[in-house]
């Protein structure tokens, strides 16, 4: 498959590095900053750099659009009259509107959004697609999607909320562990380093029961003894973290420009 990618950065680099793996897949990407792009090249011989958008657009068949807001608009009225419609466009702009997009171009239009894991290919990678998108088109699209994650459609008003779940959830979930490992670091008995391996391993453990079949209220029910030292922190938990996980989904939500977060100050 050829796949193109405009722009390198976080979601661009991750969708690269995810589609380079794949076999037979041949990459061309393009960034504003050329060296950036080229990082991503001088780690596989299956990606090429190219020097415009016009470029990836002539080479690409499936063309991943992963700028900031406003450059992707102008990418897309800029390359998308000379698509054809068997070519695809997506956009990990989680702010485009589809049907206006559909109005620039006759090629498939789709929104992802992608996730880190996808690095390493797993986890979800949510879609949202147009209303007016056909059944054959959409399931060709995700057969591509597969060989890096699991597509997981979702409608417009969903797209926030999941992507909390999945987008920001790696980082959500890394910076709890973190501060719990801070806290016991505080505590003593345990220091930080030690904190983080034990938290890296059991969730790593943790992980493999719920690819073994294992649901969240399994692992629940089969950790959880009445009247026991588990059931005390969960009784804990349970007071502050619906509040907590509230907050987090309407700052989101409402998100314009969040204050910067010293990510290591927990750190011993």
């Amino acid at each position: 498959m050829r796949i193109g990618v405009i722009g390198t950065g976080n979601m661009g680099g991750m969708l690269t590095t995810a589609f380079a793996r794949g076999p037979g897949n041949q990459l061309y990407i393009h960034n504003r900053t050329r060296s950036k792009a080229e990082e991503l090249a001088d780690r596989t011989p299956n990606i090429r750099v190219l020097d415009s958008a016009q470029e990836v657009a002539q080479y690409a068949e499936t063309i991943f659009i992963c700028t900031k807001s406003h450059d992707g608009n102008s990418i897309v009225q800029a390359i998308g009259p000379a698509l054809s419609s068997r070519q695809n466009v997506a956009t990990t702009i989680s702010t485009v509107k589809l049907a206006k997009w559909e109005s620039y171009t006759p090629a498939f239009v789709a929104k992802v959004i992608p996730s880190i894991v996808q690095t390493a290919l797993s986890g979800v990678i949510l879609v949202n697609y147009s209303p007016k998108s056909s059944k054959a088109r959409r399931d060709s699209f995700e057969q591509l999607l597969r060989s890096i994650a699991f597509p997981f459609v979702v409608d417009e008003h969903q797209v926030r909320t999941a992507s909390d779940l999945t987008s920001c959830g790696p980082a959500f979930v890394s910076y709890m562990l973190t501060e719990w490992a801070s806290v016991v670091d505080k505590i003593g008995n345990l220091d930080y380093a030690q904190a983080e391996l034990l938290l890296t391993q059991t969730f790593l453990g943790m992980a493999n029961l719920l690819k073994s079949g294992m649901t969240f209220s399994d692992i629940l029910a089969k950790v959880t003894i009445p009247g026991g030292v588990t059931e005390a922190g969960l009784v804990s938990m349970h007071e502050q973290l619906p509040q907590l996980f509230y907050e987090l989904h309407q700052a989101t939500s409402k998100h314009v420009h969040a204050p910067v977060l010293n990510l290591t100050s927990g750190q011993g």
